[in-house]
């Protein structure tokens, strides 16, 4: 019997899973959270807790891009018929992690959120750019071009959210890994105040009473 490797220096979900590595089964917790009435949770563990694995396992499951029977194949969550038959691969997933959002002053932090965000929005224009129109097409669009202001980062994830919606007709499902890291560094290096006024607008604008939501 062939051993199985463990997964050094990996955290995305499918990448394990399709290497044949050690994986622990925690897809139990899927069931729990699509029961959950909470629309926002927050998931707290120490660092190499597996958080990140844990959240690339729930995009996996839930994005509406992916088709992810092979992956979780013997593993718990299939066997709750419920969750699989409504939601596996059936919701649009906005996916960001801030671990790389650093800098030693305002501007060069927010010259790589800019760069993340339209990396993310990118992902989705080939599907649904014809689901645009309004001010969000041209928030997105400066945002894409590299004309984009602080402002327009601020509404990235509610216009993103809005597209998704009118293109799948389903509620997006936010997966927001790594969001103290973007503060952290920014209290360490004297522009916390600003780079705070950021992250709130971007995650009130699409946690709190959004309608294009789910959780």
């Amino acid at each position: 019997m062939d051993r199985l490797r463990l997964p050094i220096g990996q955290t995305d979900f499918r990448t394990i899973r399709e290497s044949g590595c050690y994986y622990v089964d925690k897809t139990c917790y899927i069931s729990q959270l699509i029961r959950d009435s909470a629309s926002s949770i927050l998931f707290t563990r120490p660092r190499r807790f597996g958080k990140t694995t844990f959240q690339t396992m729930l995009r996996a499951f839930f994005d509406i891009r992916e088709d992810s029977y092979d992956i979780f194949d013997g593993l718990e969550i299939m066997n709750d018929s419920e969750a699989v038959e409504k939601w596996m691969n059936r919701c649009p997933v906005i996916y960001l992690t801030f671990k790389d959002i650093d800098g030693l002053d305002f501007d060069s932090a927010m010259a790589i959120l800019h760069y993340k965000v339209a990396e993310l929005i990118a992902t989705y224009m080939a599907v649904a750019d014809t689901a645009m129109s309004g001010n969000e097409k041209e928030i997105l669009h400066r945002i894409l071009d590299g004309e984009c202001s602080n402002d327009d980062v601020r509404l990235s994830l509610s216009a993103l959210a809005k597209l998704l919606y009118n293109h799948y007709g389903r509620k997006v499902i936010f997966i927001l890994d790594e969001y103290d890291v973007p503060l952290d560094k920014a209290e360490k290096n004297g522009y916390y105040s600003e780079m705070l006024d950021i992250i709130r607008t971007m995650f009130l604008s699409v946690l709190k009473d959004c309608p294009y939501t789910e959780k």
